[in-house]
C-alpha cells in the first residue's frame, strides 16, 4: 500500500503540531474574512484578523478559517471561478491547512447539475500488483471525492465558508483494471453530478453528489477524456450556520482543551502502514475488535483542530480493520512495501466501500471498532461498525472478490 499521503507536515508553533497551534495561541491559525473569489480563482480576503474573538472551530469537518459573507444565494455560479493558476484550488475551499494536500485544481459547469473538476494525484498513489491489477491508496481516492464535493459546494452552490459541513454518506468504488504509470503523477478529470436535496430560503443547503474519476489522457476526437476510469464516488452532505451548529453540538462544539491519551497501536505492517503514527487501531485482546486511537500529530488525519473525529479518519480506521482481517494469498507478492515479509502474500483490496455516519464520534469516550465477515461464492463483504457509549457512530461496508 502506497504511503504517499501519510507524512505529517512540519510543526508550526514552537514545536507544536500545526493543527493544534490554536491550543497554544489565541487564534485558529489565521481567521479569513473571505468576501468571495477572484475570477482567477483565489479567495478575496481582507487583511488577516488574529483575534480569537468570534472565531469558530472547524467542522467537516469544517474550515480552518473563521467567517465569510453569508448573503449570497445558492445556485450555480460562473464557470471556472475558483482555481489557482498553475496550482491547486485554494485550500480553504476544501477545508485544509496545507497547500500540498490539495488534489483538485479547477472546475467548470456543463449544465445545471453537471460539472467537471480537474486535479492530480502524486506519483505512487497507485501501484500494480501482478495478477491482481491496480492497488489504490484508498485514502487518496476518498480525499479526492471529498475535495471535489466541497469545492463545488463553496463555489457553484455558494455554501458560506463559515458554515459547518455535516457528512451523511460516503461511498466509492475502485477500478482495479485501470492501467497507470505509477511512477508519475496522474492528472485527473472528474465528471460530477451535483443535485440539490434541500433548499431553505431559496438557498441550497444540501447536496447529493456522484462522480467518476478518470485519468486525464489525451482528448479523443469527440473531445472526451480518453484515460481509464479510476474510481467512482457518491456522497450526501449539508451545511448549517455556526449558530445552528453550536446548538446542535452543545458542549462539544469546540475542539477539546485536553486531548485524549494516545493508546497502543497495532503493528503498522498488520494494517498496511509503515509507521505507528499512521495506525488508527489499538488492540483489545478480542478477535475482530479494536479501539480507535488518535495520532494527532499526523496532519493527514488531523489537518486542523476539530471538535469530533473526522469522517475520513473513521473510514480509514475501517479500511485498516479490513486489511488486518484479510488473509494473505499464498504464493503472491506482498500488498505493500511496509510488509517486511514480502512472502506473506497479497491481501485483496475491497472494490467498493460504503459508509453511513449515524452520529458524531467524540474525543471524550472510547470508540470501539468491530468487523464481521460474510462470504458468498463470488464476493466477500466485511461490515465494520464504530460504537461509542453504546451507540453506533458509523457503519462501513467493504465488498470485494471472494478470498
Amino acid at each position: 500500500m502506497s504511503q504517499i499521503l501519510l507524512r505529517p507536515a512540519a510543526d508550526a508553533v514552537h514545536g507544536i503540531p500545526r493543527q493544534f497551534a490554536d491550543h497554544v495561541t489565541e487564534c485558529r491559525l489565521v481567521r479569513l474574512e473571505a468576501d468571495g473569489t477572484h475570477a482567477s480563482g483565489g479567495l478575496q480576503v481582507s487583511p488577516p484578523d488574529l483575534s480569537a474573538h468570534g472565531a469558530h472551530p472547524a467542522h467537516d469537518d469544517g474550515v480552518t478559517g473563521g467567517g465569510t459573507r453569508e448573503g449570497a444565494t445558492g445556485g450555480p455560479a460562473a464557470k471556472e471561478r475558483v482555481h489557482l493558476p498553475g496550482g491547486p484550488a485554494a485550500k480553504e475551499l476544501v477545508h485544509l491547512s496545507f497547500d500540498d494536500a490539495v488534489f483538485v485544481t479547477r472546475w467548470e459547469q456543463q449544465d445545471p447539475t453537471h460539472y467537471t473538476v480537474t486535479g492530480s494525484w502524486p506519483a505512487h498513489t497507485t501501484h500494480h500488483v501482478p495478477g491482481h491489477g491496480t492497488h489504490y491508496e484508498a485514502l487518496t481516492v476518498a480525499q479526492t471525492i471529498r475535495q471535489a464535493s466541497l469545492l463545488l459546494a463553496h463555489t457553484a452552490f455558494e455554501a458560506p465558508l463559515s458554515h459547518a459541513t455535516l457528512l451523511h454518506t460516503f461511498n466509492y468504488t475502485l477500478n482495479r483494471a485501470a492501467a497507470l504509470d505509477t511512477e508519475q503523477a496522474t492528472p485527473l478529470h472528474i465528471d460530477v453530478t451535483a443535485t440539490p436535496t434541500t433548499v431553505r430560503n431559496k438557498r441550497v443547503t444540501a447536496l447529493h453528489v456522484t462522480m467518476t474519476v478518470t485519468a486525464a489522457g489525451p482528448a479523443a476526437a469527440d473531445g472526451k477524456v480518453s484515460g481509464p476510469v479510476l474510481a467512482t464516488g457518491e456522497t450526501t452532505f449539508e451545511w448549517i450556520p455556526p449558530a445552528v451548529y453550536r446548538r446542535l453540538r452543545g458542549a462539544h462544539h469546540q475542539p477539546p482543551s485536553e486531548l485524549p491519551p494516545l493508546t497502543p497501536h497495532l503493528p503498522p505492517a498488520s494494517v498496511g502502514r509503515n509507521r505507528p503514527d499512521e495506525v488508527l487501531l489499538s488492540p483489545t485482546g478480542r478477535p475482530g475488535e479494536w479501539q480507535l486511537r488518535h495520532p494527532f500529530d499526523n496532519t493527514v488525519f488531523y489537518d486542523h483542530g476539530v471538535d469530533h473525529v473526522p469522517g475520513l479518519v473513521l473510514i480509514e480506521a475501517a479500511d485498516q480493520a479490513v486489511f488486518t482481517t484479510t488473509a494473505p494469498m499464498a504464493g503472491t507478492a506482498g500488498t505493500c512495501d511496509c510488509d517486511p515479509a514480502a512472502g506473506s502474500g497479497y491481501r485483496p483490496q475491497p472494490a467498493t466501500t460504503h459508509t453511513t455516519f449515524h452520529r458524531y464520534a467524540e474525543f471524550d469516550a472510547p470508540v470501539g471498532i468491530t468487523t464481521e465477515r460474510h462470504t458468498t461464492s463470488r464476493t466477500t463483504t466485511r461490515t465494520t461498525v464504530g460504537h461509542q457509549n453504546g451507540e453506533a457512530v458509523f457503519t462501513t461496508t467493504h465488498t470485494g472478490p471472494a478470498a
